[in-house]
């Protein structure tokens, strides 16, 4: 098809589509709105005495706006999202509008919607970090887990209480948002602090966890001061005479 017969096809299904026709053809075919908008005008048109022609072309070959780009500019894109390349390992640049703007900075102009076309075309893509390096494992790793199992084992047959015991997480508290959603009536909801600085919260809470292997129970001791020796030993203690010494007592 030529340029007249691509418009009015292109017009006719976003007409078809109905509402959300035009953005559609618009993201998918990669039409402007104003070619699609134009040829939806050229179908309205019932005067007979008008006669397209469909045999030519309505511009001459290589018309309309060039692209802004050139192998040049893709090198100094790649030189942006490549650490290696900048000599970077943690490059600040991974956006397409921080692109844009160094570019711009160095006296290139090119739109982000552009940039991001480059990219893919180069085999870019969006990506998260994978967790896959471990380190080395210590020759003795294994040794190290069975003898704790065997003390574990031994200690549980002779009726001794043995504990898994760490430190969570800490937290803020204080009126901060939290994850999950909770029923309320409707255009009730509660009202919280827009973002979690240190400086809002009243204290912080310290979860310090206290797991009994043999009866499967948990216990948690939350402090208010810092995650210290004393402060574990002191968890541990709670644990004991609050839960502890009435299951192996």
């Amino acid at each position: 098809m030529n340029e007249e017969q691509t418009r009015l096809y292109v017009a006719s299904e976003a007409k078809a589509l109905g509402r959300g026709g035009k953005g559609l053809i618009e993201k998918e075919l990669g039409f402007s709105h104003n070619t699609i908008n134009r040829g939806m005008a050229e179908l309205g048109i019932t005067d007979p005495s008008i006669v397209r022609d469909t045999k030519s072309r309505q511009r001459k070959e290589g018309g309309g706006r060039k692209r802004k780009i050139d192998r040049i500019v893709c090198k100094k894109i790649e030189a942006f999202i490549n650490p290696h390349t900048r000599g970077e390992p943690e490059s600040p640049l991974k956006s397409l509008r921080h692109i844009e703007s160094a570019l711009k900075t160095s006296g290139t102009r090119v739109s982000h919607r552009i940039i991001g076309d480059v990219l893919k075309e180069h085999g870019f893509s969006l990506q998260s970090n994978s967790k896959r390096f471990e380190g080395n494992s210590h020759e003795e790793r294994d040794a190290q887990f069975k003898f704790i199992q065997k003390k574990v084992d031994k200690y549980i047959s002779e009726g001794q209480p043995v504990i898994s015991v760490d430190a969570k997480k800490r937290e803020l508290a204080g009126n901060f948002p939290s994850k999950g959603v909770e029923w309320y009536p409707q255009e009730t909801v509660e009202s919280v602090n827009a973002y979690d600085f240190r400086t809002e919260a009243e204290r912080v809470a310290i979860p310090y966890g206290v797991y009994d292997i043999k009866e499967n129970i948990g216990w948690v001791n939350v402090g208010i001061t810092k995650d210290t020796a004393g402060f574990a030993v002191q968890s541990i203690r709670n644990w004991w005479y609050k839960m502890g010494i009435y299951y192996h007592n």
